[in-house]
């Protein structure tokens, strides 16, 4: 007859439940289509995917209680929403974790200066579970101006993710017709 010990039953356990809740066979991956959403944002109406069309879009999932996310959440706004926006680029930054007044305090007083970007309120968390940022923060999605995610990670590589948006925004010009005229004049 076969027995097992406390620590190897321990094993089996954790083993399985790790196995069960692993990656999803319809993980987000770079080259999928970017869920669609609408949240109320802290200032008041609501923030979409979808009003952000044609523009590249960084999509950050923060927490008030993630220390890291509060350190990033301020470069975003003075390293690349103050650089890159509004026109062509912004960045979005949902919480799914405090209340609407709490996300608007940090907007606005909390992290030492006033956030220009949206800040919405995921309030039912469909969109963190979506965009498979649900436990684990800060995670950051890049998408294109024609809504396909083009970059995804877990944490804050600012150089990394400017030479993306640089590159996006790059291919966002090249597609506009004044972009095609600009690349057959540099041709000549």
């Amino acid at each position: 007859m076969f027995t097992q010990s406390k620590p190897s039953r321990f094993c089996l356990w954790l083993s399985s439940i790790l196995l069960l809740s692993g990656t999803p066979a319809s993980a987000l991956e770079v080259g999928d289509p970017a869920p669609a959403f609408s949240h109320p944002e802290a200032d008041g109406g609501t923030i979409s995917l979808a009003d952000q069309a044609g523009k590249v879009v960084l999509l950050n999932f923060w927490a008030s209680w993630c220390g890291p996310c509060k350190e990033e959440i301020p470069e975003i706004e003075t390293d690349i929403q103050q650089v890159y926006g509004p026109n062509s680029f912004t960045a979005i930054s949902l919480n799914k974790f405090d209340d609407l007044e709490t996300i608007g305090l940090y907007k606005h007083v909390l992290l030492g200066l006033d956030i220009s970007y949206p800040f919405g309120h995921d309030e039912f968390g469909a969109t963190s579970a979506a965009y498979e940022a649900s436990s684990v923060l800060p995670y950051n999605y890049l998408i294109d101006h024609q809504g396909i995610v083009q970059y995804k990670e877990f944490g804050f590589s600012k150089a990394e993710i400017i030479a993306k948006i640089e590159e996006l925004l790059e291919m966002s010009v090249q597609n506009t017709s004044w972009g095609t005229m600009k690349a057959a004049a540099g041709s000549r």
